[in-house]
């Protein structure tokens, strides 16, 4: 399985790091950074509004089977994560998460 992982301008995770632990922690998943950003539509998201933009850029990311978008934006239902199909949007806007900081 292939994950690719974006993100916007509001995560303060190093995608690369990131990617290279959790390719480290299962055997036949293999999750790569992508070097595409997105911005959010709205603050706080809903997902319903954000799906297509997303759906367009998890397409340049070829041979991929999972895409992940993370944010520090909150959703309006204050949800952690929403995913349709294999397009999931992650908002690490929690208490815990210090400045959104996990690797």
């Amino acid at each position: 399985m292939e994950i690719a992982l974006f993100s916007d301008n509001t995560v303060g995770v190093s995608l690369p790091r990131l990617a290279q632990v959790l390719t480290s922690k299962e055997a036949g998943v293999y999750v790569r950074a992508s070097s595409i950003r997105f911005k959010p539509k709205s603050d706080p998201m809903d997902y319903e509004v954000e799906y297509e933009a997303l759906v367009e850029l998890a397409a340049r990311e070829t041979d991929t089977n999972v895409s992940i978008f993370l944010t520090s934006v909150p959703f309006e239902n204050n949800f952690f994560y929403i995913g349709l199909d294999n397009v999931f949007l992650v908002s690490l806007n929690r208490p815990g998460f210090a400045g959104g900081c996990l690797v």
